[in-house]
């Protein structure tokens, strides 16, 4: 299987998981009320930091932690960080009306959704992803219809937990039975005590580090909807969906890089991941540039005219928008060099100093400007993580320089 292929897999198993959920909140909304597709929104929003924490970038350290880590051992802490998460949300899942209801519905297919997660590690290496997204896809697929179906002659609970929470349950475990036999044929692996305690602070911080972004995403959203009203931070949130399109498309290449980013640091040290990095950074605005240029401007024909002319973007915010995307592939490569050095406390240190930006930004850029000061907030912070993600690698690779010689 090639990289393309990887790429292409890993892109289709989430954007169709994310479509999933919008249909499910569709149907909701269509068959029943408002007020329960609310209910499952929220109860989206509400777990996503749960168990964003509780991922604690498994995958992330199979394909990049040295040495090579078992995956049973991290299978183990999968179903201990999994349990935690399910048990902390169905806590607050004691609340009156859908919302209550909803809740362990929802921790159920998440907690399926990161065993499919640590299963693609494994599956990837192992050149068995296509197995992992047929499955995906087609329970996300099934499930939506069944919930649809289902819709029609029960309550929304049930429908729920029929269609959607015991389908996805049965994904998770298929694909860790994928996952397992593509890790039986990799090369086995064994890490002591040491190693354990340091894969367990590892996943930690890149646990930590992914919960900070995501709560640096919502802050100027939040800052919109306190300012202006929430149709605007409607609005800013439907621009922003170009970004996070260009982001899982990055993120899927980035996946697909990490264990080639760790052979080539097995073979021939880090000077050379820094070499490739910097001249991969240095290519980038050669593609970022156009590529930001043409989807801004798909973006400014497409908003107005699907959602209404409220939607159209002024030249401050295509602007920014640009910038924005173009920052993009810059913000990637470091990350994925910090990843293949094992350097994930300083993916965190980077992410809370992007997050402090972000809410500094949003307090100064919001008032005035609304879904455009929030698209500058956002950039800012994507600038910070860049600037601090360079000095990061680069004084890594020094300091190793330094006491090998």
């Amino acid at each position: 299987m090639t990289n393309r292929s990887l790429a292409m897999w890993l892109v289709g198993i989430r954007a169709s998981r994310m479509a999933a959920q919008f249909v499910v909140i569709l149907v909701l909304a269509r068959f029943f009320n408002p007020d329960v597709a609310g209910a499952m929104a929220l109860a989206l929003a509400l777990s996503a930091p749960v168990f964003i924490l509780s991922d604690l970038g498994l995958r992330t350290l199979y394909l990049t932690f040295t040495p090579r880590v078992g995956f049973n051992q991290l299978l183990r802490i999968r179903l201990i960080a999994s349990a935690a998460a399910v048990f902390a949300c169905s806590a607050i899942a004691f609340t009156p009306g859908y919302l209550g209801d909803l809740l362990p519905i929802v921790a159920i297919t998440k907690a399926a959704d990161a065993f499919v997660e640590l299963a693609l590690a494994p599956a990837q290496m192992g050149h068995n992803l296509h197995r992992i997204g047929w499955l995906s896809a087609g329970t996300y697929i099934g499930s939506s219809a069944a919930v649809a179906l289902l819709a029609t002659r029960e309550d929304a609970v049930s429908a729920l937990w029929l269609g959607l929470a015991i389908p996805t349950a049965f994904m998770g475990i298929c694909a860790l039975v994928i996952g397992r036999s593509s890790a039986q044929r990799i090369e086995p692996s064994t890490t002591s005590l040491v190693e354990n305690n340091k894969l367990l602070r590892a996943g930690s911080a890149i646990g930590m580090s992914s919960g900070v972004l995501s709560l640096a995403a919502g802050i100027p959203q939040y800052a919109i909807s306190l300012a202006f009203s929430t149709a605007e931070s409607g609005r800013y949130a439907v621009v922003l969906y170009v970004v996070l399109g260009a982001e899982l498309i990055l993120n899927a290449l980035t996946q697909v890089w990490l264990p080639i980013g760790a052979k080539i640091r097995s073979e021939a040290g880090d000077p050379a991941v820094q070499r490739i990095i910097d001249r991969a950074t240095v290519l980038s605005p050669l593609f970022s540039l156009p590529v930001s240029g043409l989807l801004v401007a798909i973006t400014a024909i497409f908003l107005p005219t699907a959602f209404g002319p409220e939607y159209k973007l002024d030249s401050t915010e295509m602007l920014t928008l640009a910038i924005l995307l173009s920052c993009e592939p810059a913000l990637f490569l470091g990350s994925a060099a910090l990843q293949v050095l094992n350097r994930y406390s300083s993916a965190l240190i980077t992410s809370l100093a992007a997050a402090a930006m972000v809410a500094g930004a949003s307090v100064v850029t919001v008032p005035p400007w609304g879904a455009a000061g929030g698209l500058i907030a956002t950039t800012l912070g994507v600038l910070t993580r860049i600037f601090l993600t360079r000095r990061a690698y680069r004084s890594s690779l020094a300091r190793r320089t330094l006491r090998i010689s």
